[in-house]
């Protein structure tokens, strides 16, 4: 979506492409219109000072809203543009499926951390050039540091360099003959 609103928060022009799954107002019902008059009032506070900021900065501002709908709580990212003097184009995407993975990925991992703190034993998940992709308390506290603070690190790196040798001999040994 489209649209031109001037910096007291007045559309100007829009546009509602085909393509979407919105229905097209006529114009009459936003042109000329004040932003409060259109969107609620939760979203009318968030999106005047990026106007305004916008308009006096010449730079691009970026605002995140969710509105409920007839088919429930939508998600909206809306960047504002300088245009013309006192001017800004807005155009707004429909993020809620983006949204919706995020949770779903948020839910997830914290299913997947429950999972491996579950064991009193230590617990890693790396690949095959030994980069932390998960790791359980027990063995994040055995190894003396925090477990955000060690993934996406090389697990050999914690090891003294004897030990990191031998656990290397080790999973490769295991890799190749896909033995537990």
């Amino acid at each position: 979506l489209m649209f031109r609103i001037t910096e007291d928060g007045i559309y100007r022009d829009f546009h509602i492409p085909e393509t979407s799954n919105l229905e097209s107002p006529p114009p009459d019902a936003i042109i000329g219109k004040h932003v409060r008059e259109v969107v609620p009032e939760h979203v009318t506070q968030a999106v005047m000072p990026v106007i305004q900021h916008v308009i006096q900065t010449r730079t691009i501002g970026t605002v995140e809203y969710s509105i409920e709908e007839h088919d429930g709580l939508r998600h909206y990212e809306a960047r504002f543009v300088p245009s013309i003097a006192n001017e800004i184009i807005a155009v707004v995407r429909d993020i809620t499926q983006r949204k919706r993975e995020t949770d779903i990925l948020r839910d997830n991992e914290k299913m997947a951390r429950a999972l491996i703190n579950a064991s009193g034993d230590s617990a890693v998940l790396i690949d095959r050039d030994w980069t932390i992709l998960a790791i359980n308390d027990v063995a994040a506290e055995r190894l003396g540091h925090a477990p955000e603070d060690m993934l996406n690190n090389c697990l050999l790196d914690y090891f003294p360099p004897e030990t990191a040798k031998a656990r290397e001999a080790r999973v490769q040994t295991l890799l190749a003959t896909k033995q537990p």
